[in-house]
């Protein structure tokens, strides 16, 4: 799985966003104590670490296509359900299947 999450992100590129709470920031704009912090609960069980990858997969994913055309942006968010599909995690193939009835 991380191959894909590595695969997915290839060069996107994450960006910063100042807040408090560490679950909510890229991961690049963590502080070594929000690391610790953050990776103390991923350790806890494997579907947490999963859907943290997820929402890292996300932000990365809105950063990249958020300036393009909608027709641009279509096969990479197909390709993010592919990714979360791969997941085998209920909660967040429901997420997408709610979203897959917005889809342009």
């Amino acid at each position: 799985m991380a191959d894909k999450l590595d695969s997915f992100f290839g060069s996107i590129i994450n960006v910063g966003v100042e807040n408090n709470l560490p679950q909510h920031k890229r991961k690049k704009a963590l502080t070594p104590a929000e690391k610790i912090r953050i990776q103390h609960y991923l350790d806890l069980h494997p579907d947490l670490q999963t859907a943290y990858d997820i929402k890292e997969a996300y932000q990365a994913w809105f950063d990249t296509n958020k300036r393009k055309e909608r027709r641009d942006v279509r096969q990479t968010l197909h390709d993010f359900y592919q990714l979360v599909r791969d997941t085998h995690l209920p909660e967040f193939i429901k997420a997408i299947g709610t979203f897959s009835y917005l889809d342009f």
